[in-house]
């Protein structure tokens, strides 16, 4: 019996100096754990699986106010320019003018056509409107209190300082005084570009209206 090696451990149970009794030397457990206790936290992991929304940005162009001076009104001036991508298309025309505004940016100065006893003493923003097109050599030069005529420019905000945001083709312009926005399309030998110009603040003491222009 002294012989036999049935009583004797098992060599892969047996365990050389130094180990750590996991089949990892003892000098490597330590950094080892290290590493692990540097792990996130079950808390953590939930975080990262769920973040926070981001919250969507504060848009500050719209924080300033709305109160226009009572002496001043904003103006906005769109163009409209149609011509011929060739202009051999073009025969000769007498043209057409109506003239039912001029504006002076140099001088701040704005003469209105009085079409039937225009109000301008509640205006916020007046809107001149020009129109040139080549296929009729009509040449259009009208305003309205309020709102864009004639073409679909949704004027959604005026601020205090004349700061003004349209929607110009489906998307916000933001325009501060002395910035425009322009849009360029083209079909049937035609190029139509539309510019939205801020004027600004014009003090309403400098807008004279005019039987005739």
């Amino acid at each position: 019996m002294n012989n036999l090696q049935f009583f004797q451990p098992s060599r892969a149970t047996a365990q050389p100096p130094g180990s750590s009794g996991l089949g990892i030397p003892a000098s490597d457990v330590g950094p080892i754990l290290q590493l692990m206790s540097q792990l996130p936290s079950p808390e953590q992991l939930q975080q990262y699986q769920n973040p926070t929304p981001t919250p969507a940005p504060v848009n500050t162009f719209t924080s300033i106010s709305q109160e226009i001076p009572a002496d001043q009104v904003i103006f906005l001036e769109v163009s409209k320019n149609i011509v011929f991508i060739d202009a051999s298309a073009q025969g000769f025309k007498v043209p057409t003018v109506t003239m039912n505004y001029q504006y002076d940016d140099k001088n701040k100065k704005l003469l209105l056509k009085n079409k039937g006893g225009t109000d301008i003493s509640g205006a916020k923003i007046i809107v001149g409107y020009t129109r040139q097109d080549d296929r009729d050599s009509t040449y259009l030069f009208d305003y309205n209190i309020g709102s864009v005529p004639y073409d679909d420019i949704p004027i959604v905000f005026t601020g205090s300082d004349g700061r003004v945001s349209i929607i110009l083709n489906g998307t916000q312009k933001d325009l501060m005084p002395g910035e425009k926005a322009e849009l360029t399309t083209q079909g049937n030998n035609l190029m139509t570009t539309i510019t939205v110009s801020n004027f600004g603040l014009v003090p309403k003491s400098n807008i004279e209206l005019k039987d005739k222009l």
